[in-house]
């Protein structure tokens, strides 16, 4: 039973959609062709509305929230003045020890040539 219930709602819609789209005279006798001073006031009514309106501002914002988030990087946390003591520390034990290896090849060398 349910099989022939679909058939015939099937069969239904494809008379209907058929005599929509091929029969021409259906479709021209229910246009009417709207003036051009009509059309432009309705144009400007609906661009005035403050709904028209709202909607644009809150799509605006909406994207742009959007690129900040695809744009936004993390900054990286503070360096602590400890861990900057330390560096700066290191790094005057690596340019004293690079003098002192410096000092030492000389001596090596001027050894080595007598």
């Amino acid at each position: 039973m349910k099989k022939t219930c679909f058939f015939r709602i099937a069969v239904l819609f494809a008379e209907f959609s058929f005599n929509f789209f091929f029969n021409k005279s259906m479709q021209t006798a229910d246009k009417k062709i709207m003036p051009v001073e009509q059309m432009i006031s309705v144009v400007m009514k609906v661009l005035a509305s403050p709904h028209v309106w709202g909607a644009f501002i809150v799509v605006l914002l909406y994207l742009n929230f959007v690129s900040y988030v695809q744009h936004y990087h993390k900054r990286p946390p503070p360096v602590r003045k400890a861990v900057k003591k330390q560096v700066a520390a290191a790094a005057t034990e690596n340019s004293g020890e690079n003098s002192g290896t410096s000092e030492n090849a000389e001596k090596s060398a001027e050894t080595s040539e007598k």
